[in-house]
């Protein structure tokens, strides 16, 4: 079954039964269209853990997008999935807040009857600019009983507003002028089913403030764990989905929090915190066999096409076979990622997160100023990459060194961020050059690691030239990786 995606960009006002909505022909040529009645139920968790995360689920019956339709937070907008009509939610839709439902059974939280009457705008090329819906609106909470009416319009972007978010909100303030100027206030709940629930918002979770120079090492922690858990939450449909590079992002996003949380072990109990790393990591690990594969696999692509004109026919006979090897590989390692990302392993670790945010379990450290704290566990993990470094003499211990690296970036980087942002130019650098160390030392692992496989002393002699082509791009990455090290090593000091 097939899921669609849009973006919504869109604004709600509150009416009154005295006004109309106004003449809109200064905009463009005015298309008014018959009433429709759309009947909707919306989906919820016991716990409303949907509405927390500001996402709605809903079936809409009636007008010309019936279907079931997800909306989730965004930039600009809200992005809307939909799927056709069915009596029960499709599983392909599903699929996208599976990690925010984490295994919990849904059931309905409210029923919505809403007689829709919509004008709609184009422009001088025809294309349609925007709407307004006129919706009179009859909500049941399912929880309550209780039933509540209310009248509001909805103006939304259409294909032919527009691009750029300065001119669209510019065109969506002019058209609130016009509205005002009827008689229409901005809404007083952020969406109908919030309305309908009788809520000015979605969720009954204050947000997470972001950490400051003056913050507690405790506040520095929850703001920290609530960022790195949105990005995990963000990044779980997307390895669910096998999208390009989704098992990448989600494995990433997850060393990020690792780091973090490695950081913060004596400001949060380490007998609540340790689990969850170990929990994560074993995540991490099916992610990083599917990721292996996933990089050979590209690899060879990039590696045939390079060198298929010098090793002749052999090789172009050879290597759609070394591709589907690979290929087989990451579809079972594939596999792998698809079941731990349905076990309650997973799911319960994104509970703990969201517990550690709610309900820290304090520390020793919880209380102290908190931007010395983690000024020194930046330091200090910048001190053992730097060691790591001096004692890689082989693959293992490169692979070492390029671990403590890629742990000083992520927790600089997170020191840097709009969560936490307590450090200025200098700790940025030092994650940037943490970055290309960890980037160079990557490159020779891969490297190496594909010449190993090709060249075995019984390979014929075309794939021990493609082996020696691996080789010389080891050799230059771990020319580069010196090259960086000298960098950070420059980062680090320059902050000590």
């Amino acid at each position: 079954m097939a899921v669609s995606r849009s973006l919504e960009s869109e604004r709600k006002y509150d009416v009154d039964d005295r006004i109309a909505v106004p003449p809109l022909a200064r905009f463009g040529e005015v298309h008014p269209e018959e009433t429709v009645i759309l009947r909707a139920v919306y989906f919820d968790t016991e716990r409303r853990d949907l509405a927390r995360r500001l996402i709605t689920l809903r079936r809409r019956a009636g007008g010309g997008d019936e279907g079931w339709h997800i909306k989730l937070p965004a930039r600009l907008g809200r992005v809307e999935l939909h799927a056709p009509l069915a009596d029960e939610p499709p599983a392909e839709l599903l699929t996208h807040v599976a990690g925010v439902l984490r295994g919990r059974p849904l059931r309905e939280v409210a029923r919505l009857s809403t007689s829709r009457t919509v004008t709609r705008v184009h422009g001088d090329d025809g294309e349609p600019l925007f709407e307004v819906a006129d919706d009179l609106v009859s909500a049941t909470d399912v929880g309550t009983g209780i039933l509540r009416i209310w009248r509001e319009w909805e103006v939304e972007l259409l294909s032919g507003a527009p691009e750029g978010g300065k001119k669209r909100a510019a065109l969506l303030d002019a058209v609130q002028r016009e509205l005002e100027t009827a008689g229409a206030e901005p809404a007083s709940s952020a969406s109908k089913l919030a309305r309908a629930l009788g809520r000015s918002s979605l969720t009954d979770l204050p947000p997470v403030a972001a950490a400051g120079r003056d913050s507690s090492a405790l506040e520095i922690a929850r703001a920290l764990i609530a960022a790195q858990l949105d990005a995990l939450v963000a990044a779980d449909p997307g390895a669910r989905t096998d999208e390009t590079d989704g098992v990448h992002a989600l494995r990433t996003a997850i060393r990020r929090v690792r780091a973090v949380l490695a950081a913060l072990r004596g400001v949060l109990d380490a007998s609540a915190v340790d689990p969850v790393r170990d929990a994560l990591g074993e995540v991490g690990r099916a992610l990083g066999r599917a990721r292996d594969a996933e990089v050979r696999r590209a690899r060879l692509t990039a590696l045939l096409g390079a060198e298929a004109e010098a090793v002749g026919d052999e090789l172009a006979e050879l290597g759609p076979a070394l591709i589907g090897e690979a290929l087989d590989e990451y579809r079972t390692a594939y596999e792998a990622v698809t079941e731990v990302l349905d076990s309650p392993r997973w799911f319960d670790a994104l509970d703990a997160l969201d517990d550690l945010v709610a309900r820290p379990p304090l520390g020793e450290n919880a209380l102290e100023p908190g931007r010395p704290l983690v000024r020194e566990q930046l330091l200090r993990a910048a001190r053992r990459a730097e060691k790591r470094w001096k004692k890689a003499d082989d693959d293992a211990s490169r692979h070492a060194a390029r671990k403590a690296a890629r742990r000083t970036r992520y927790l600089a980087e997170a020191l840097t961020s709009d969560a936490a942002p307590l450090f200025g130019g200098k700790v940025r650098a030092l994650g940037e050059a943490a970055e290309a160390l960890q980037d160079a030392l990557g490159e020779h692992r891969d490297a190496s690691a594909l010449a190993a496989r090709l060249g075995t002393s019984d390979a014929p002699g075309h794939l021990r030239a493609l082996a020696d082509s691996e080789n010389d791009a080891a050799r230059a990455a771990l020319r580069e990786a010196k090259r960086a090290a000298k960098r950070f090593r420059e980062a680090g000091a320059a902050l000590d």
